[in-house]
């Protein structure tokens, strides 16, 4: 299977962000916009540790998007917008680990 560019990589980490900064005026989304988010940030972790196992210590950024799954969750099923807010603070930290651990693993490819 060939490597995901980083630029792939990181547009998906954006994508995620974008995401987290409509969580936090939103009530509540549909319940499908929290599975993907999951199911993207635990694709993105077997992904990483799968194909970069033999060339880097993915512990850092496995137990980021591990968090971020984790999050996603506590966001879901809390509706006070203070506590909402707390919460998208903690996602955009593990993005943020998870967007520099992909730069240390891709440094050497193209895009």
């Amino acid at each position: 299977m060939a490597r995901m560019k980083k630029e792939h990589l990181l547009f998906l980490v954006y994508t995620l962000e974008k995401i987290n900064t409509k969580m936090i005026g939103a009530a509540k989304l549909d319940d499908d916009v929290y599975i993907w988010c999951q199911q993207q940030g635990m694709d993105l972790g077997t992904y990483l540790e799968g194909t970069y196992i033999e060339e880097a210590d993915t512990t850092a950024v496995v137990h980021a998007l591990e968090d971020y799954c984790e999050q996603i969750y506590q966001m879901s099923i809390t509706e006070e917008k203070e506590q909402r807010q707390k919460i998208a603070d903690l996602i955009h930290k593990d993005l943020e680990v998870a967007k520099q651990e992909i730069m240390m693993l891709c440094a050497d490819e193209q895009g």
